[in-house]
């Protein structure tokens, strides 16, 4: 591959506007250039700026305390990407002041104001909400999609009748003509990668709508957007937003050995390639945070991005530079070790379901084991 510096950038390496299909390929394999499932796209977008300022930006409002392991993470890819980090924990910062007093109780709509705020300063914002894990073999996502296409995911694991269903109720909120609920799929709005002259247009004049949340909230807002505007879609893939559900269906399993050793083993590999981890309320966010983060740099058996990873955290190929950038990664990091045990955390909805039998959930044997 051929790096060239961006011209008349702050200085920030990408890879050259030509190469980027073919970035694209290798970095992320599994990527649907224009998924299965949304609207046609528009080809008429004049043709934006691949190069220039880059930002990462996370809301964070509240006591949010699993973000002590989420944030160094964060820290750590933004500067591999070369980014600007910008962590916002306060309804007073500058993007957000002027809407508080609508917003305060809808803070999942603050995103709106906010991406707003940094699409006028940067030429690239990849928004992350702060419950989001991004693995330390994660790509370089601003130099992997082309700056013309939204980078999200797909939420391919729901059914259709899920996504028909919200479909049904974005499109009457936020005035989407031609709505096609049943072949439409919805993306998560908890990770995009936009660009300043292309999408900027998905959150402007925000204010003129009826903000309301069905469920979903701002995930419907940002999917008619993109549906109004034929936004042309780049679909990471769903190693990109690996949900906590799926992370529960990895490490534990019924005592009657369900799921059998072949699905397993399948969850198990889906684990290890994954790239960014989503904690969702399907697990107890902090011990989760810190069991994932803890296991991915130390034994480097979870969130390892395996099929689209860079060969090194430093990115230079070295697997040895990964090795120094997890140690001392991890030796920021703190941890709550001897405070809990994974698998009854995981495991407390399902014995409480089944009126605490014993053996009616365990932890797989791989989780406490090797990881060979």
């Amino acid at each position: 591959m051929v790096l060239s510096p961006c011209p008349g950038g702050s200085g920030t390496n990408t890879l050259t506007y030509l190469l980027s299909w073919y970035t694209v390929e290798v970095l992320v394999p599994d990527m649907a250039v224009q998924p299965i499932g949304t609207w046609p796209c528009s080809r008429s977008h004049a043709r934006c700026r691949c190069c220039g300022s880059r930002a990462v930006v996370v809301l964070s409002i509240g006591a949010r305390p699993f973000t002590q392991f989420s944030r160094p993470l964060l820290e750590a890819y933004a500067g591999r990407a070369r980014a600007d980090l910008h962590v916002v924990d306060s309804l007073e910062h500058v993007s957000l002041r002027a809407y508080r007093a609508r917003l305060e109780h809808t803070l999942r709509f603050l995103k709106l104001p906010l991406i707003e705020h940094y699409l006028r300063r940067y030429n690239r914002v990849l928004y992350l909400d702060d419950d989001v894990l991004v693995g330390p073999r994660t790509p370089d996502l601003f130099a992997a999609i082309p700056c013309e296409r939204l980078g999200v995911v797909v939420e391919r694991h729901k059914p259709q009748s899920w996504h028909a269903m919200h479909w049904r109720v974005a499109c009457g909120l936020y005035g989407v003509d031609s709505c096609a609920p049943n072949a439409w799929s919805l993306f998560n709005s908890g990770l995009m990668l936009l660009s300043q002259s292309t999408h900027a247009p998905l959150v402007a004049g925000w204010t003129r709508w009826q903000l309301t949340c069905r469920v979903l909230c701002d995930q419907l807002f940002f999917n008619a957007a993109a549906a109004r505007a034929r936004t042309c879609i780049a679909d990471l893939g769903s190693n990109f937003n690996y949900v906590g559900s799926e992370l529960r269906r990895a490490l534990v399993r019924a005592g009657d050995g369900r799921p059998a050793a072949a699905d397993a083993a399948r969850r198990r590999a889906a684990l290890r390639d994954a790239c960014v981890l989503h904690l969702t309320r399907k697990v107890p966010k902090l011990y989760t945070a810190d069991w994932v983060v803890h296991r991915a740099l130390a034994r480097r058996d979870v969130l390892q991005c395996a099929r689209n990873a860079t060969a090194s955290a430093g990115g230079d190929g070295d697997v040895s530079a990964a090795s120094v950038a997890d140690a001392k990664l991890l030796s920021q990091l703190p941890t709550l070790a001897g405070k809990y045990d994974i698998g009854t955390e995981l495991c407390a909805e399902v014995m409480k379901a089944s009126s605490g039998a014993p053996g009616s959930c365990v932890l797989q044997p791989w989780v406490n084991g090797s990881i060979t």
